[in-house]
């Protein structure tokens, strides 16, 4: 949940939307918002969470913490 919404706040500032994050990404829109709901969000694989990193500019860790 905690990296679900790190990754909203990130978008948040940057000015972008998860429509965006879907299309740079390449993970398709139903499984972002599995992966990006706020209150029971289905977990991310390693390789979704990179290329999140990637095209937030931050680096992976940045989402997973506290």
């Amino acid at each position: 949940m905690r990296v679900a919404r790190r990754i909203l706040a990130v978008l948040d500032a940057r000015g972008r939307s998860p429509e965006w994050l879907a299309e740079v990404t390449g993970i398709a829109a139903r499984k972002r918002d599995r992966r990006l709901h706020t209150t029971t969000p289905a977990g991310l694989t390693v390789d979704e969470l990179n290329a999140i990193a990637i095209a937030l500019d931050v680096h992976p860790s940045e989402l997973l913490r506290d």
